[in-house]
């Protein structure tokens, strides 16, 4: 007997998926948008009402504190001159003649120019004449003097004799006397005869000694004149050997004070020599920084495109239409094909901070002349006090206020001048 089994297909049930109601979805997710939006919306409405003003973004610049280095330089532009030139002047009064032009090389001792001068040939002859004539009068006292020495000589050598011939007779007249066949008188006459004798030798070394002096006296007084007379000479001399004047250093011959063949006179400029194995940059700076500036401090020249290492050598000690001028040395080789009057810019290094706060240079430090910025959070920028401190040509320090990172408007903020919240729209 067969079994057949029946399946379970009378017992299936279709049933259809239920529809997914979207709708109500989307409507929820556009109502929390709507409200995001109008959120939005009125917190920056309400932000708004709290500024002084609403900003588009884009018509401002900002820029954010950094830690670095601050430059304190002072920029100054200038022209190279010769550090040294000197300018040649004339001695005496004559006739001159130049043995080079301007601009022709000359080297160290070439004879530049002679002068000829008449009148100080002719005095220069008077003063020799003169000289000899000293001369001769000196060697007359010194010739004199050695014969006051041997009259002297002799004189000392009479006086002892005539004093060993009173005594002698003295001693003769004495014994005489005594025997009484010599009569008072007589013995009274030897006697005085005897005490002039030793009087005059007595007094003789104190003569002696004046007649030395005398004499040494007359010699000092033809010595000093012909000192005396020697130094005008020798002057003379040296003036007339300055109408020969020889290049002092090596360089260019600048210029020419006189025509060929002109009269100059005592004192006058003749020539101006350049010496141009060195060169100094010349500059003018406000006399405002006059305070700042120190002899050796480092300086930057900007040459031709190039950059150099200088010093500052030197300050006027004057000050010229509020002007000071600074003289600048090259610390390092100097560059070659240097020409007088070149311009030339340079960077005068006045104080250097390290590792501070800054800010980059601009004009809204001139809004409040330094003492109050704004400072952007968000969309807000505010108004904060600050407190600046050395101001380079690109950097500024910020000494207080800000912090590494904080923004800060740096765009002309003239206009702001009165406000101190600021909404900034996108």
């Amino acid at each position: 007997m067969e079994l057949s089994i029946r399946d379970t297909t009378g017992q299936d049930l279709v049933l259809t998926p239920p529809k997914w109601h979207w709708r109500p979805w989307l409507y929820g997710a556009a109502g929390l948008l709507g409200a995001g939006v109008l959120w939005l919306f009125v917190a920056s409405w309400l932000t708004q009402l709290s500024t002084d003003r609403s900003i588009p973004r884009g018509d401002i610049r900002t820029a954010l504190v950094t830690r670095g280095d601050v430059r304190r330089e002072l920029a100054a532009e200038g022209k190279l001159v010769v550090a040294n030139s000197p300018t040649l002047y004339s001695s005496a009064e004559g006739i001159i003649t130049y043995h080079y032009k301007a601009g022709d090389a000359v080297n160290t001792g070439d004879l530049l120019l002679t002068i000829e001068s008449p009148s100080l040939s002719s005095e220069l002859a008077q003063a020799e004449a003169t000289l000899d004539r000293l001369l001769a009068e000196l060697n007359a006292q010194q010739l004199g003097a050695r014969q006051i020495t041997i009259t002297d000589h002799q004189t000392e050598e009479k006086i002892q004799l005539e004093l060993t011939a009173a005594e002698r007779n003295f001693e003769r007249f004495r014994q005489g006397y005594e025997k009484q066949f010599i009569s008072r008188w007589d013995f009274e006459k030897a006697e005085d005869q005897l005490r002039l004798a030793k009087l005059t030798a007595e007094q003789w070394p104190q003569t002696r000694k004046l007649n030395e002096e005398v004499a040494h006296t007359r010699i000092e007084n033809a010595r000093l004149q012909v000192q005396s007379q020697q130094a005008v000479v020798d002057e003379l001399k040296r003036r007339t050997a300055a109408l020969q004047v020889f290049s002092p250093v090596t360089g260019q011959v600048g210029a020419l004070a006189h025509k060929q063949k002109a009269v100059v006179s005592q004192f006058s400029p003749l020539i101006t020599v350049v010496d141009l194995s060195r060169f100094e940059v010349e500059v003018t700076v406000p006399e405002s920084y006059a305070a700042d500036l120190q002899p050796q401090m480092p300086v930057e020249i900007q040459l031709d495109g190039h950059k150099h290492s200088a010093e500052l050598t030197a300050i006027a000690p004057e000050v010229t239409g509020g002007q000071l001028t600074l003289r600048l040395g090259f610390t390092g080789e100097p560059p070659a094909r240097l020409r007088q009057n070149q311009r030339v810019s340079s960077r005068i290094l006045l104080e250097q901070k390290q590792n501070v706060l800054r800010l980059p240079k601009g004009i809204y430090l001139d809004a409040d002349q330094g003492r109050s910025l704004f400072r952007v959070r968000g969309d807000i920028a505010e108004r904060i006090p600050v407190k600046l401190g050395a101001q380079g040509l690109l950097e500024v320090e910020v000494l207080d206020g800000l912090e590494h990172g904080d923004e800060v408007i740096i765009s002309d903020t003239a206009d702001l001048r009165s406000l101190n919240r600021i909404f900034l729209s996108n």
